[in-house]
This record gives C-alpha cells, structure tokens and sequence, in this order.
C-alpha cells in the first residue's frame, strides 16, 4: 500500500517542504532518520505508534505517527488512512494538530505531526491542580472553532473526546489543539450524511447507535460530554453495564446534581442542554455555541473548580480499554439487524423493549453478529481504521 502523492527531489528537506500558505505534504521515500531522531513514545494504538522526534536541521519536536503497513490487511483500513492523510492535508488551523511530512518506506508509513508538550487537556488539569469555570469557557470556545473549521472543509472528526484535545503548552491557559483524524471522514456533498458506528461509546450521539444516518453534528453531542465532564468531572451518562449505557445517552435525559453544579453558572448547563440533545436538527451548532451567554456573557466563574471527581475520572479512564469493542459490535449488531428485518427502521426508539426488534436483547444480538461474522462471542476486532 502507497500513498499516492507526488514525492519530492531527494534534495528537498522536510524542514523548506512547508510555506505560509497550507501547502501539499510531501511524501520522502528516504528513511526518516536522515531527518529525524527518534526519541520516547508517548503513546499507542492497534495499527500505530507515536513518538517524539526532532527535525535534525533545527531541532525542533514534532511527534511521529508510526503505522506498520502490513497491519493494515483489509482494503477498508488502507481506504481509511488514505482518508486520515487527505484530511491532514487539508488542515490548517491554530486549534488543529497540523501535518508536517510524510515518510514511506516499503513497511511502513511515518506521520510527522505537530507536538503538542502540554499533553491530554485533563492529565495537565489534573497536574496543576487548578481549573475554573472562566478556562473551560476558553477550551469549549477553541474546540468549536476548530470544528467549524473542519466542517467547512466537508470533514467530520467522529471521535471528540479528552484524549483528542492537546494543549500546545504545559499549562491550563494554552490554547488547546484537536488531533487523531484516524476515524475522520469527508461529507459527501450530495447528501451529507455517514452510516457507520464509529468513535468511543461514552461520547457517541445517539444517532450513532441507531441505524439512521448522521452528520456533522455528532461532534457537537461529543463536545457536549467533554464539556460536561469538564466542569463535574464525570460523565453525565455512564452505567456499568455497556448495553444500559447505550439507553442511557439515546434516551438523552441530562442529569444535573446541584451538589456538583451549585457552584457552576446556569449559563453553562444551558448550554450542556443544548448540545446533549437527541434530536440533531435542534442541537446546537458551532454559530449558536460561539454566540451562546456562556461564551460572550462573562458569567462563568473565577473559582477553582472542585477537582477531586475529574482526577478519579482520569484514573477510571485510564483503565478502561474495551469500548471501541462495544462500538465495533454494535455496529456488527446493527448490519445483522437489518438483514434480518430490512422493512424496520430504529428511529425514535429509546427503550431496549422497543430496541429489541430482533426478539433478544442488545448484547445477544451483538453476539449473534458477532457469530455471524466468524468472531465468536466477545471478540469483536478493535479497529482503528475503522
């Protein structure tokens, strides 16, 4: 599998390939280590590993997606990081994580992206041990910028969540970076609309986990959650059983204990209200988010927020590793749904009782696709090319 792209002279460097304007990527078919060291890894995934590195010319960071190419064995992941290049290259915007070069070798392809040293919004929250209300206006602000922005590219990120959300310095107040364009997809301009479950459950809109199709405004119900998450930390729709999660966010009830949110404005929970809701055509977008009172009002609070919850939130989080699993199930579960009852559509159903067409339950009808496509029980692949 190769990128197909034009590659430049051997004698280009990767540091004189970039101008003001966003420019083609180049694409080096030399080893990256002529150009790069390689240093630790911050971090990993099915299909890629990422690592600091710095350019050699100047010594300047950057952080490098290693992605081995024999990983990816089905024409679909190789379509998606395809996809995942072309979206990168289209980026250019101050709250986005932009592409630097592209290295290819007969093994494997290298991403060198933008570093960002203040690392995941929440571990940085946590470290410093100081948030308010007033910082989370500014990260929610920045986020829906850079949505806005990718939306009028025609792209949809599908996986905002606090692992995606970078701050370029080690602090609370630098402005924040979206990154990990791995589940991306482009709008199609003829109907605007994706089929397909993807993105980390907690997050998902419930459009997601339906079989209807969805746009662009699933991000929106994401940031919502982070948001959420954010001023309480914790989720505001978890169960510790998965399927009742998923009733959880398609019934779309936002709770709100006024022990944890007394002390946050009622702007903000306005606001929460009109991101979280099921219905897509009324939630809100990014014009309505960046002229809401929350935003321009001056009404979020200077106090320190009660950080306690968010730290035991990041511990959880950090612990828990199944539930792109539970994504790639469902949307087993719902191809096998509809080729059994191709007449009967999901839409407005929000009880299992009602989700319960196929005549069992959610998680055996997960594990009936999951049979069906030579899984077996329980072991619905993780992808991340999904």
């Amino acid at each position: 599998m190769g990128i197909t792209k034009s590659k430049p002279d051997e004698s280009e460097t990767a540091e004189n390939s970039t101008t003001e304007e966003k420019v083609e990527v180049p694409i080096f078919d030399r080893p990256i280590t002529r150009d790069y060291d390689i240093k630790k890894r911050l971090g990993q995934g099915n299909f890629a590993l990422v690592r600091l590195c710095s350019r050699k010319s100047d010594g300047e960071n950057f952080a490098v997606k290693i992605i081995h190419k024999k990983r990816l064995q089905n024409n679909k992941q190789q379509k998606a990081l395809q996809r995942e290049v072309e979206i990168l290259n289209k980026v250019d915007h101050p709250y986005c994580v932009h592409l630097e070069a592209i290295y290819e070798t007969t093994n494997h392809l290298y991403l060198v992206l933008e570093y960002c040293a203040g690392g995941e919004l929440f571990d940085m929250i946590c470290q410093q041990n100081h948030f308010t209300e007033q910082q989370a206006v500014q990260v929610v602000r920045q986020v829906t910028e850079a949505l806005a922005y990718l939306h009028s590219l025609g792209c949809v990120h599908r996986d905002i969540k606090p692992e995606n959300i970078l701050l370029e310095h080690r602090s609370p107040d630098s402005i924040v970076k979206l990154t990990d364009f791995g589940l991306a997809n482009h709008l199609d301009g003829s109907d605007l609309v994706f089929w397909t479950s993807c993105g980390t459950l907690y997050y998902a809109a419930p459009e997601v986990l339906s079989t209807d199709s969805y746009n662009e405004k699933i991000d929106f119900w994401s940031l919502g959650v982070v948001m959420y998450v954010l001023l309480v930390g914790y989720l505001p729709f978890y169960h510790d059983n998965r399927v009742k999660t998923i009733e959880l966010i398609r019934r779309a009830r936002v709770p709100f204990d006024m022990a944890d949110w007394r002390t946050i404005s009622s702007e903000a929970r306005d606001l929460i209200r009109k991101l979280l809701v099921f219905d897509p055509v009324r939630r809100y977008g990014s014009t309505k988010i960046l002229s809401h009172d929350w935003i321009t009002g001056g009404t979020a609070g200077a106090e320190p927020l009660n950080l306690q919850k968010l730290k035991e939130f990041e511990s959880w989080r950090g612990n828990f590793n199944d539930h792109i699993i539970t994504m790639m199930g469902l949307q087993r579960w719902k191809q096998y749904a509809l080729e059994q009852n191709p007449d009967v559509s999901m839409a407005g159903m929000t009880s299992e009782s009602e989700f319960d067409f196929l005549g069992m339950g959610i998680q055996d009808g997960i594990d009936a696709a999951n049979d069906e496509a030579g899984e077996g029980e329980g072991k619905a692949v993780a992808n991340t090319y999904e």
